[in-house]
């Protein structure tokens, strides 16, 4: 015979222990469409995570020992982006 296995989550799931902080994120956008001779020109610029949260997304391990509840992984900071579409 065999020994059985079980890991128990240490807080029920949906407990207020268990749920992380809340992710407020701003991302914006702003365009501007240019007519030239057929040419539609477009400029853009992008601002992702404007207020450059820091929620953490991700912990190391969910099991009891040194690196319980250590952080693995946190939202990307304040990124920035600058495109142009030509159509014509």
């Amino acid at each position: 015979m065999t020994t059985a296995t079980i890991t128990p989550p240490l807080f029920p799931a949906g407990s207020p222990e268990y749920r992380g902080e809340r992710l407020n994120q701003l991302d914006l956008k702003v365009q501007q469409t240019i007519r030239y001779r057929g040419l539609r020109i477009t400029p853009a610029f992008e601002a992702f995570n404007v207020n450059n949260s820091d929620k953490i997304i991700t912990y190391a391990s969910t099991n009891f020992g040194a690196t319980w509840s250590q952080p693995n992984s946190i939202v990307q900071g304040r990124i920035l982006g600058v495109s142009t579409k030509f159509q014509w």
